[in-house]
Protein backbone atom coordinates (compact mmCIF):
# COMPACT_ATOMS: atom_id res chain seq x y z
CA UNK A 1 0.00 0.00 0.00
CA UNK A 2 1.97 3.11 -1.13
CA UNK A 3 -0.47 5.35 -1.64
CA UNK A 4 -3.35 7.67 0.16
CA UNK A 5 -6.50 5.83 -0.43
CA UNK A 6 -9.83 7.83 0.96
CA UNK A 7 -13.00 6.68 1.93
CA UNK A 8 -16.23 9.00 2.17
CA UNK A 9 -19.81 8.38 1.59
CA UNK A 10 -20.82 10.96 -1.00
CA UNK A 11 -24.61 10.52 -0.60
CA UNK A 12 -24.60 11.27 2.98
CA UNK A 13 -22.82 14.23 2.39
CA UNK A 14 -24.79 16.04 -0.42
CA UNK A 15 -27.95 14.81 1.77
CA UNK A 16 -26.63 16.80 4.84
CA UNK A 17 -25.87 19.75 2.25
CA UNK A 18 -29.19 19.83 0.44
CA UNK A 19 -31.26 19.98 3.84
CA UNK A 20 -28.87 22.54 5.24
CA UNK A 21 -29.18 24.63 2.37
CA UNK A 22 -33.05 24.56 2.47
CA UNK A 23 -32.85 25.39 6.03
CA UNK A 24 -31.04 28.75 5.60
CA UNK A 25 -33.98 29.48 3.11
CA UNK A 26 -36.44 27.87 4.95
CA UNK A 27 -35.81 29.10 8.78
CA UNK A 28 -35.22 32.97 8.63
CA UNK A 29 -38.05 33.08 6.42
CA UNK A 30 -40.56 31.10 8.67
CA UNK A 31 -38.86 33.06 11.77
CA UNK A 32 -39.61 36.18 10.16
CA UNK A 33 -43.32 34.83 9.02
CA UNK A 34 -44.21 34.26 12.43
CA UNK A 35 -42.45 36.43 14.53
CA UNK A 36 -42.23 39.60 12.41
CA UNK A 37 -39.16 41.33 11.90
CA UNK A 38 -37.39 42.44 14.49
CA UNK A 39 -33.30 42.44 15.73
CA UNK A 40 -34.20 39.08 17.62
CA UNK A 41 -35.44 37.37 14.45
CA UNK A 42 -32.89 38.71 12.30
CA UNK A 43 -30.06 37.68 14.67
CA UNK A 44 -31.81 34.38 15.14
CA UNK A 45 -31.64 33.65 11.51
CA UNK A 46 -28.09 34.61 11.42
CA UNK A 47 -26.86 32.59 13.92
CA UNK A 48 -28.82 29.39 12.07
CA UNK A 49 -27.18 30.37 9.04
CA UNK A 50 -23.89 30.55 10.35
CA UNK A 51 -24.66 27.17 12.12
CA UNK A 52 -25.75 25.76 8.74
CA UNK A 53 -22.70 26.69 7.11
CA UNK A 54 -20.33 25.09 9.85
CA UNK A 55 -22.46 21.88 9.43
CA UNK A 56 -21.93 21.57 5.52
CA UNK A 57 -17.95 22.38 6.28
CA UNK A 58 -17.88 19.22 8.53
CA UNK A 59 -20.23 17.21 6.70
CA UNK A 60 -17.07 17.83 4.03
CA UNK A 61 -14.10 16.87 5.30
CA UNK A 62 -15.54 13.60 7.07
CA UNK A 63 -13.52 10.61 5.51
CA UNK A 64 -11.41 8.20 6.57
CA UNK A 65 -8.02 7.83 4.92
CA UNK A 66 -5.43 5.22 4.80
CA UNK A 67 -1.89 6.14 4.25
CA UNK A 68 1.11 3.86 4.30
CA UNK A 69 1.67 5.17 8.19
CA UNK A 70 -1.24 5.51 9.64
CA UNK A 71 -5.22 5.75 9.39
CA UNK A 72 -6.52 9.41 9.87
CA UNK A 73 -10.06 9.23 11.07
CA UNK A 74 -11.78 12.89 10.72
CA UNK A 75 -14.90 13.72 12.54
CA UNK A 76 -16.78 16.39 13.01
CA UNK A 77 -14.59 18.53 15.21
CA UNK A 78 -11.72 16.34 16.13
CA UNK A 79 -8.76 14.47 13.68
CA UNK A 80 -7.43 11.15 14.58
CA UNK A 81 -3.93 9.95 13.57
CA UNK A 82 -3.73 6.60 14.41
CA UNK A 83 -0.46 4.60 13.45
CA UNK A 84 -0.55 1.16 11.63
CA UNK A 85 1.10 -0.51 14.97
CA UNK A 86 -1.91 0.50 17.33
CA UNK A 87 -4.28 -0.47 15.01
CA UNK A 88 -6.37 -3.92 16.12
CA UNK A 89 -8.89 -4.77 13.64
CA UNK A 90 -11.77 -2.49 12.44
CA UNK A 91 -15.59 -3.46 13.02
CA UNK A 92 -18.66 -3.06 11.92
CA UNK A 93 -22.13 -3.11 14.21
CA UNK A 94 -25.48 -2.91 13.51
CA UNK A 95 -28.29 -1.74 16.51
CA UNK A 96 -32.18 -1.64 14.98
CA UNK A 97 -30.55 -0.90 11.43
CA UNK A 98 -28.17 2.03 12.30
CA UNK A 99 -24.96 0.67 11.39
CA UNK A 100 -21.47 2.08 12.69
CA UNK A 101 -17.77 1.36 11.52
CA UNK A 102 -14.91 1.89 14.32
CA UNK A 103 -11.62 1.26 14.24
CA UNK A 104 -10.14 -0.86 17.31
CA UNK A 105 -6.91 -0.11 18.79
CA UNK A 106 -4.58 -2.43 20.16
CA UNK A 107 -4.70 -1.02 23.77
CA UNK A 108 -9.25 -2.05 23.65
CA UNK A 109 -10.14 1.35 23.03
CA UNK A 110 -12.39 2.31 19.76
CA UNK A 111 -12.17 5.28 17.39
CA UNK A 112 -15.80 5.29 15.37
CA UNK A 113 -15.43 6.53 11.91
CA UNK A 114 -18.58 9.04 11.65
CA UNK A 115 -18.83 8.99 7.72
CA UNK A 116 -19.80 5.34 8.28
CA UNK A 117 -22.49 6.12 10.85
CA UNK A 118 -25.92 5.65 9.85
CA UNK A 119 -28.48 4.16 7.92
CA UNK A 120 -27.42 2.56 4.60
CA UNK A 121 -30.65 2.91 1.83
CA UNK A 122 -29.33 0.24 -0.50
CA UNK A 123 -29.45 -2.88 2.44
CA UNK A 124 -25.94 -2.92 1.85
CA UNK A 125 -23.35 -2.58 4.86
CA UNK A 126 -21.73 0.63 5.06
CA UNK A 127 -17.98 0.90 4.79
CA UNK A 128 -17.48 -2.43 3.07
CA UNK A 129 -14.27 -0.93 1.41
CA UNK A 130 -13.33 0.27 4.25
CA UNK A 131 -13.13 -2.59 6.43
CA UNK A 132 -11.79 -4.52 3.73
CA UNK A 133 -8.49 -2.43 2.90
CA UNK A 134 -7.79 -2.10 6.45
CA UNK A 135 -8.03 -5.65 7.38
CA UNK A 136 -5.59 -6.13 4.14
CA UNK A 137 -3.14 -3.44 5.62
CA UNK A 138 -3.60 -5.56 8.90
CA UNK A 139 -2.56 -8.51 7.54
CA UNK A 140 0.36 -7.28 5.46
CA UNK A 141 1.60 -5.46 8.75
CA UNK A 142 1.57 -9.04 10.60
CA UNK A 143 3.50 -11.04 7.91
Amino acid sequence: MGENITFVRQGARWFITIMLVLGVVVVPWRLAANFGDSLWVTMAGSVYVVVALLGIWQAWRMCVTLTPEKIIVRNPGRDHHITWDRVADVERENVFGVQRVSVVLTDGSSVPCAIYNGISLSNAPLGEDLVEAVQQRIRSVER
